[in-house]
């Protein structure tokens, strides 16, 4: 039986990419992949971008995506 391709892999780093998190594949059939609202990824994390209604909805959908929530 063959996986589908992954569509995204994700490895998330909290020390300035000194070390990394287990990776994450995501995969046409995940049910919980939601389409990009913006071209602009990763959301801006500055002070004037970070306020925005729209980076906020664009940080949010990527914690749920890594299970942060």
């Amino acid at each position: 039986m063959s996986q589908e391709p992954a569509l995204m892999t994700v490895r998330v780093s909290r020390n300035g990419g000194k070390t990394f998190g287990p990776m994450a594949i995501y995969r046409a059939s995940n049910a919980s992949l939601e389409p990009l609202k913006s071209s602009a990824w990763p959301p801006c994390e500055c002070p004037r971008c970070a306020s925005s209604p729209d980076a906020r909805r664009l940080q949010a959908a990527l914690a749920r995506l890594l299970g942060e929530s």
